[in-house]
């Protein structure tokens, strides 16, 4: 059905769009900071930290009657899971070490900006639950 004067029917007619410029356009976001090396270190320490705990709840530091049943072992066990923690995480690792890395240079760059926690910072750090006054919740 033609509208009157040969028309394109209103169902049809092509919706105009604005052109895109580069106040609507979305900005790029600013380009990750390189992490320090005592950032990377951190996150070594905290991969480390990781794989030692998980390393000990595996029973690799179990070594009841291998070391002859001494005391010796409820030592060396800690020792070893913690020694081997710490060289997966020096090497290759899992993964968790650049992550950690590259939070705390985020972080560090928002408080180089001056960005107050619960603005920017909110999706870095994790609300700290506050106990009610006089100690109960």
């Amino acid at each position: 059905m033609d509208e009157p004067g040969g028309a394109i029917p209103s169902a049809q007619r092509p919706v105009p769009v604005a052109r895109p410029n580069a106040k609507t356009l979305p900005q790029a976001p600013a380009p990750a900071p390189a992490p320090t090396e005592a950032m990377k270190r951190a996150g070594v320490a905290f991969e480390a930290a990781f794989l030692d705990e998980m390393l000990r709840h595996s029973g690799l530091g179990d070594l009841r009657g291998m070391a002859g049943g001494s005391t010796a072992e409820s030592q060396i066990g800690p020792m070893m899971s913690r020694f081997l923690a710490e060289r997966l995480a020096e090497g290759a690792g899992i993964g968790i070490a650049p992550l950690v890395a590259a939070r705390l240079a985020e972080a560090a760059q928002m408080a180089e900006r001056g960005a107050a926690v619960g603005e920017e910072s909110a999706d870095l750090v994790a609300p700290i639950p506050r106990a009610a006054p006089g100690g109960t919740e």
